[in-house]
């Protein structure tokens, strides 16, 4: 037994210090590749970024001129936020802000507490559509007009965004 010992050779752990001790130019080769492949998924994930932003303008600007070609006005009312923001066709016609705080929709334009009038009691209908409703333009020109949404829902079904259109 004491013969057995003396004549086998000691184990040796291999340790990555041991490794890169023993192989410098494989090791550095083996960072380089790692770093190298990061840099390239981090350069494919912005490229790809910015052709997904560049699609997203092109579908915004289509949008907006198919808008203004045709007598709608986009709205989009944000659940969390509780802010309506309009689209600059909306604001001009009617005079309104950008953005509209759910709070003090009262206090602003009268043409905003239509629209959300007709919201509510559509809703409570559980309709997507209002019944046509008269709004007045910032010449005073009255005009009737109807609503058209959508709900966005979370993966919990709770509703986060409403994306509509007014029609005349």
């Amino acid at each position: 037994v004491i013969l057995r010992e003396y004549m086998e050779q000691p184990r040796q752990t291999v340790t990555l210090k041991r490794f890169v001790e023993d192989n410098p130019f494989t090791a550095l080769i083996v960072v380089s590749v790692i770093f190298l492949l990061v840099v390239t998924a981090i350069v494919l994930v912005m490229l790809e970024k910015a052709r997904s932003a560049k699609k997203h303008a092109v579908d915004v600007k289509r949008y907006e001129i198919l808008a203004s070609i045709v007598d709608e006005y986009i709205f989009e009312y944000d659940y969390n936020k509780k802010v309506c923001f309009l689209d600059e066709k909306l604001r001009k016609t009617f005079g309104m802000e950008k953005e509209i705080h759910y709070e003090s929709y009262q206090k602003d334009n009268e043409n905003f507490k239509a629209v959300f009038e007709q919201y509510e009691k559509a809703k409570k209908r559980e309709e997507d559509v209002t019944q046509p409703f008269q709004m007045t333009d910032v010449n005073g020109e009255k005009k009737w007009y109807k609503m058209i949404w959508h709900v966005v829902y979370d993966s919990s079904q709770k509703p986060q965004h409403v994306i509509g259109k007014l029609i005349n």
